[in-house]
This record gives C-alpha cells, sequence and structure tokens, in this order.
C-alpha cells in the first residue's frame, strides 16, 4: 500500500452520541476496520491534513477506493501500528468527486459491504445477516458500557481470575462482531454473559444410566468425580435412585435441551430428573460457556447453542478427545519433564465429559458439560488475569498492562520504555518460551490466543502463566515420536495430529499473531513505548531459543525466516457465515500478512 497524495480535511463535526453509544461506536469500528485492513489488499496510506484542533494528533489515514472511481473511503488515524492494531479516528470520511462528507460507522459499514470491490459477492440474505451481526455486536457493547455506567467494580491493579473474565468489555480485537451472540436474548445475557458481571448457579439433573455417555482420561474416575461435585453443590439435599448419576447443566442450555425432542421422551419416560439449583456464586468466564467458582475444584465447559464469533458453541466429540488426551499426556515422563524446566507454566487438564444419549444411545453434543482443573480457588484465583482483558482497547477497570507498567515505572523509578520493556520480557520468559518449547521439543501444539491465557503476576510483572481450553491443541510428528508409545491413538480422535506446515501456521497464528502482537499493539496504542522495540525483543528470544538444541525447529524458522505468516481471515469467516469449528478444512480462511518479525531483523531500535 503506497503513500498517495495528501486529503485535505475541513473540520465538519457530526451530532454528538450518548457516551456509552460513543465508546460503543470507537471500539467496535476499531475492530471491524483493523479486521478488514489486515485480510483486504483494497487500500493505502495517505498523509492527512486536518486544519482544525485535531491536526497535531491525525496526520495519516487509510485510503480506500470504491468501485465508482470518484469516491473514496477515508479512515483518519490516531496511531499507525507496527504490529496491525491500529486506532482509528471518527468519523471516516466518504469522497465523492470533490464533496467530503463525515460518515458515522453505521454509514461506513453499508458502505464497506455493498461495495463490489471490497469483498466477495454474497447473496443478498447473507450480508443481511452479516450487518445485523455487525450492528447487534455493537448495540451489546454499548448496553453493557452503559449498564456498568458510574457502578463498574474496580478489578484493581491486582485483580483476581473472576473479576479479570469479566472485565472483558469488547471482546475480540479483531473482528467485524466481537460481541454478537445470537439468540441470546438482552434479559438473559443481563444475567449469563461475563461482561455484566453477575453471577447465578447451576442446575443439577438426576440421569438413569443407559441415558448418559461418560469419556474419561485414564485414571480419572468420572463417575466418582462428578458424585463427589454433586455433593459439594448440594449437601445431603438429593437421594439419587440406586446407580443413577448427578449431572450438572448450565441455566439457559437447559432452557434449550428442554426442546429438544429427545430430551423431552427423556423426561417423559422417567429417566432424567431435575434435582434443582445449587448455590448461586457461579460466572461466566470470558469466553461465556465455561463457568467458575471460587470454592469448586472444578470448573466447567458446557456446549451453549450461542453464536460467537466464529463459531456456533456446541462442542464437537473431536474437541472433547483433545481434552482428554492432554490430560493424559500430563501423567507422562515427557511432561514432567517440561514441568521440571518450567515449574511457572501449566496446562489446565480437561479429564472428562459427560453427555446425555437419545433412545438409541446417540450422545445429544448440546448437552455436554466438561470438567476443567480450577487453580484458582481458595485464594489462588488472586493476582491474575486473562490476556484478553489485558490488551482490550478500552480498559474501563484498571486491570490492563499497560496500567501495570506504568505502576511498575513508578514503584520503581523507570522510564516508561524500560518499563513496558521489563514487563514485556516477563512475558517471554512465562508465556512465549515455554510454549515455543513445548512446540519445538515436545510436539505439542496449545492453541495460545489471548483468551487462552492467563497470566499471574508479581509486583506488576508476569510471573507465571496457565492454558486453557484443550480443544485448542494439537500435536506435531514430535510429539507422536514422545507421546505415541503411551497414547497409540493419539490425535486421530481429535483429528489433530497435524504436518509441519499446517502445524506452524495455526500455532503461530494462535501464539504469536493473536497473543503477542495483539499484546505489543495495545502497548504501543498506550503511548507507552515504540513497537519496533517489542518486536526486536521478541526476535531476539526466538532466535535465542532457535540457536538451542531443539528438537524441531521448522516452526522457529517459519516464524524468523518467513516474509509472510498465515493469519486466520476472521471477518471473510464472519462475511461468509462459516462455522469454523465444522469446516471441513479451517486454512480455508487464512490468509498472508506481511510478518513484522521479518522485517525487525533489518532493524535495532534507537
Amino acid at each position: 500500500m503506497s503513500e498517495a497524495a495528501t486529503f485535505v480535511v475541513a473540520d465538519q463535526p457530526v451530532r454528538p452520541k450518548a457516551n456509552a453509544d460513543q465508546i460503543a461506536e470507537r471500539l467496535s469500528a476499531q475492530c471491524f476496520l483493523n479486521a478488514l485492513l489486515r485480510e483486504s489488499t483494497a487500500w493505502f496510506w495517505a498523509p492527512l491534513a486536518l486544519p482544525c484542533r485535531q491536526a497535531d494528533l491525525l496526520k495519516t489515514a487509510v485510503v480506500m477506493p470504491l468501485a465508482r472511481a470518484d469516491e473514496r473511503l477515508i479512515l483518519p488515524l490516531r496511531y499507525r501500528s507496527a504490529s496491525g492494531r491500529h486506532q482509528f479516528a471518527l468519523p471516516a470520511l466518504h469522497l465523492a468527486g470533490e464533496v467530503l462528507t463525515p460518515i458515522d460507522f453505521a454509514s461506513l459499514v453499508g458502505f464497506v459491504v455493498n461495495d463490489p470491490g471490497l469483498l466477495p459477492a454474497r447473496p443478498e440474505a447473507h450480508r443481511r445477516a452479516f450487518l445485523a451481526r455487525v450492528t447487534q455486536s455493537q448495540r451489546n457493547m454499548a448496553d453493557t458500557i452503559d449498564w456498568h455506567a458510574g457502578t463498574l467494580p474496580d478489578a484493581g491493579l491486582t485483580p483476581d481470575f473472576a473479576a479479570a473474565e469479566q472485565a472483558l468489555i469488547c471482546g475480540h480485537a479483531v473482528h467485524p462482531a466481537p460481541r454478537s451472540r445470537a439468540p441470546m436474548s438482552d434479559a438473559d445475557a443481563r444475567r449469563y454473559a461475563p461482561e455484566f458481571g453477575g453471577h447465578f448457579a447451576l442446575e443439577w439433573l438426576a440421569v438413569e444410566p443407559g441415558a448418559v455417555t461418560l469419556q474419561a482420561a485414564e485414571q480419572f474416575d468420572l463417575k466418582r468425580a462428578l458424585e463427589l461435585f454433586h455433593e459439594q453443590e448440594r449437601p445431603g439435599l438429593d437421594r439419587l435412585p440406586p446407580g443413577w448419576l448427578p449431572l450438572p447443566a448450565h441455566p439457559w442450555q437447559l432452557q434449550q435441551l428442554e426442546q429438544h425432542d429427545a430430551v423431552r421422551d427423556l423426561v417423559n419416560e422417567g429417566r432424567l430428573q431435575r434435582l434443582g439449583p445449587g448455590p448461586d456464586d457461579w460466572r461466566a468466564t470470558s469466553s461465556l460457556r465455561a463457568v467458575h467458582s471460587p470454592r469448586a475444584l472444578w470448573m466447567l465447559k458446557f456446549s451453549m447453542n450461542v453464536r460467537l464469533t466464529n463459531s456456533l458453541r456446541v462442542l464437537e466429540p473431536k474437541e472433547m478427545a483433545r481434552g482428554l488426551q492432554t490430560a493424559q499426556i500430563k501423567l507422562m515422563p515427557d511432561w514432567a519433564e517440561f514441568r521440571r524446566r518450567y515449574p511457572a507454566f501449566d496446562v489446565l487438564a480437561e479429564p472428562g465429559f459427560a453427555t446425555l444419549c437419545d433412545a438409541r444411545g446417540a450422545p445429544l453434543a448440546q448437552s455436554l458439560a466438561m470438567l476443567r482443573e480450577n487453580p484458582f480457588r481458595n485464594g489462588g484465583q488472586d493476582n491474575c488475569a486473562v490476556l484478553a482483558t489485558l490488551t482490550q482497547d478500552d480498559a474501563r477497570l484498571s486491570c490492563s498492562a499497560a496500567r501495570m507498567v506504568r505502576a511498575l515505572a513508578r514503584r520503581e523509578g523507570l522510564d516508561l520504555p524500560a518499563a513496558t520493556l521489563s514487563w514485556f520480557n516477563g512475558f517471554l520468559d512465562y508465556v512465549i518460551e515455554p510454549l515455543m518449547i513445548a512446540q519445538a521439543d515436545y510436539g505439542l501444539l496449545f492453541g495460545a490466543h489471548q483468551q487462552n491465557l492467563v497470566l499471574g503476576f508479581n509486583d506488576y510483572r508476569p510471573a507465571r502463566a496457565w492454558f486453557r481450553d484443550c480443544q485448542g491443541t494439537g500435536f506435531s510428528q514430535v510429539a507422536a515420536e514422545r507421546f505415541g508409545r503411551h497414547i497409540p491413538d493419539l490425535g486421530e480422535r481429535g483429528e489433530n495430529l497435524l504436518d509441519s506446515a499446517m502445524a506452524n501456521r495455526l500455532f503461530s497464528y494462535y501464539l504469536v499473531i493473536n497473543s503477542t502482537l495483539g499484546l505489543i499493539g495495545a502497548l504501543g496504542t498506550a503511548g507507552l513505548t515504540d513497537e519496533a522495540g517489542l518486536l526486536h525483543a521478541l526476535r531476539t528470544r526466538l532466535e535465542t531459543l532457535r540457536a538451542g538444541p531443539r528438537r524441531d525447529k521448522s516452526c522457529l524458522d517459519y516464524l524468523l525466516d518467513s516474509e509472510q505468516l498465515w493469519a486466520k481471515g476472521n471477518f471473510i469467516c464472519a462475511w461468509q457465515g462459516h462455522n469454523e469449528t465444522t469446516m471441513a478444512d479451517p486454512t480455508e480462511i487464512y490468509h498472508p500478512l506481511i510478518n513484522p518479525l521479518h522485517q525487525a531483523a533489518c532493524r535495532t531500535p534507537a
């Protein structure tokens, strides 16, 4: 995208919006436009001249030519990011001939989706569905911000696990509809969506043995775990029929299940009974379908008939198989060796799940409930936060990486660039290095995007980390060699034994493009440092790891030597209406992206 002629823009204010609407419009525009620009080539940079009070702030614009030769969209930038996390200034501008008109976000989206040169053609019904998701996402975000106005609890610079999970206001930072959640109603969202800060009780069911399927990792007694879990939740309240099992259910999903013919049959046949709710101290984590209680031994993850970002959140059997095999790997000597090397990094095991069955014994995926390890209990939830909250564009709480860096600078008398680099080096120590070594030396591919990484802190610095959500795991040939003798069918049921090229693309997207570049962009956007210095630090760490005695250097080579990396196309996935988890080939929505680490090889920060 080459530089073009300077655009001179008159100061033409648009009608002011209410504060919540204004914030939601700005955040929605950031997410939408960064996703679009990442996947499109139909734009270029241009200098921007603003003869108004914002002249010192807005000096660059993105220009998008439209199909009609005399029309352009002009997107003024507040911040141009080396990592691709740009910050745009609203209103955007529409240029037709010599007429320049300020336009709001809704009008901007209309121009984009109706212009044949910007997006692949789609039927009118699909275009309307996409527009509805974008509109709903913005409205949901505004509703959340308005709901919390003046009363949003402060998660603090040392947040606890639950507060940080519920502090994610914006959602996915590079997606056209980060907060759509159809078909959940507004009233249900206020009760069950994490961003509203609520809590609720789980429902408990009694299930006849032939109406439920249990699957567990070796050496894990799922039946006993469910019985103990139920006793903790409802002590002394229930007497199950002999041999029957207690099964937890998400209250919103249970309403959906009760409309299912197979579930109605189980109730009518007396094979499924409601036992009632437990304590109402369960809170949704940032993923909505995974829930947490600070006193429970397990977190729970449920299937939910809700479409969030790229997927309908009904768990697939192959995804659950990945959790069971990861739990088995954690019992192996090679995993013990890895933990000795990186004792401050862990993976939360998912050792078992239960599913209701229909009359033929076929499992009902919509009813699936999975157990996940819960280290964030009995005080263990203090001073830790999910990465997505730490990097969001509008951290309305004090829980953000940028504010931690500023606190670190004050406490230690550092200037902001030095404090930022010190904080980021902690991220390299406790996140990047263990995950890269897990890939390079053990063949374990953890899909460590921002919502799957939880960081623990000590004196405002990263001091440990956890990876969660084992449905996003894969194995390379190195894992087959190291763990295959203990798990002969490694990767078969989970369909996640990957060849080298695909493994490197997927793993690098989640850990480097989504998580690490997202963090670098957030720190740069906050005005703490030049992003080039953090990219250089990341490249230096990867070079150091590559210089060691690695079993598989192919991913490190890919990250350091490729001119382009492959990134997930969140915009095209939403535009084409895919359900990512059921796509025959999810890499169809991936696209090449200029590799900022390759560029960083050519320069050292001043």
